[in-house]
């Protein structure tokens, strides 16, 4: 028989331990019923995996909000080149336009020097008068 009450106590708690055990209920005589009980080394490892999988299934989403902001950048690029291909060809098309019209006022010039050059040899073949010769003339 029992002859100390701790002792009875030892045995009953080890059954009710032992009882607990065999049905699944955790069981701790000394444990703070504050803190959760420690999980099985199967549902501990599902528990850490869990949380893995959700680092990475953010990771994931982090980089597939990053993908689609580079995805946006890149098209903004695009339609700015093809914005500035246009302003470029335009300005080419100015240039060309502002050369041709330099062109055509130098040919004009050319041939407006050479008349006068034309004109000016032909005007030392004549004899030198002054158009008020006549007019002083008259007041002798």
């Amino acid at each position: 028989m029992l002859t100390r009450r701790s002792e009875g106590m030892r045995y009953g708690l080890g059954a009710a331990a032992a009882f607990g055990a065999v049905l699944g209920w955790p069981f701790s005589p000394l444990a703070d019923p504050a803190v959760a009980p420690a999980l099985p080394a199967a549902e501990q490892q599902k528990a850490e995996k869990e949380v893995e999988l959700r680092g990475v299934e953010d990771t994931m989403r982090a980089s597939d909000e990053q993908r689609r902001a580079i995805g946006s950048e890149i098209e903004s690029i695009r339609a700015d080149r093809a914005r500035l291909s246009e302003a470029l060809i335009a300005t080419t098309a100015n240039v060309q336009d502002a050369e041709r019209g330099i062109a055509a006022v130098d040919d004009r010039l050319m041939s407006l020097n050479a008349k006068a050059d034309s004109l000016s040899r032909s005007s030392k073949s004549f004899p030198r008068f002054s158009a008020w010769e006549p007019i002083r003339r008259q007041r002798y």
